[in-house]
């Protein structure tokens, strides 16, 4: 009975285990040395999208911060009218994420982590088109598997 019962157990544990690693990429990463080209005073809007494509927000000069699929501005312009007000592209904004979940489960007990770094660039340009600023804050590669959080 004994051995039965050690034998249930071992297969319950066995059947009722695992384990997962699972790595999510949002858009591509950014290039440490193609941020190094963007140049301000010298570099223009075609200069940084030639460099990086195109970002995933456009900050306008009225506040407006649009996602590129909104149908503002799509392509490499530096104005935009709408409603009889023209526009200007005053930022762009990159993001590359990285998302890292580990798992881990023996019978109904289960301990799931997630760990999201981001790369973040914003060109920032003057009313022709021009860079003015450069910000950048690269950690996604510092994301980590981590089973029992960080």
């Amino acid at each position: 009975m004994r051995r039965i019962t050690l034998a249930l157990c071992g297969a319950a544990l066995a059947c009722g285990s695992g384990c997962f690693l699972q790595k999510d990429r949002t858009r591509v990463p950014l290039c440490p040395a193609a941020i190094g080209e963007i140049r301000p005073g010298m570099a223009t809007i075609a200069d940084v999208a030639r460099l990086l494509g195109s970002p995933n927000e456009i900050i306008w000069s009225n506040g407006v911060t649009a996602p590129l699929d909104a149908g503002i501005g799509a392509g490499i312009i530096n104005t935009y009218v709408t409603g009889g007000e023209e526009l200007f592209v005053r930022a762009y904004h990159y993001r590359y994420a990285v998302t890292k979940t580990s798992g881990f489960t023996v019978i109904v007990f289960s301990m799931v982590s997630h760990d999201t770094k981001y790369d973040d660039l914003f060109v920032f340009f003057d009313d022709a088109g021009r860079v003015t600023n450069v910000g950048a804050s690269l950690n996604a590669a510092q994301v980590s598997y981590s089973p029992f959080g960080s």
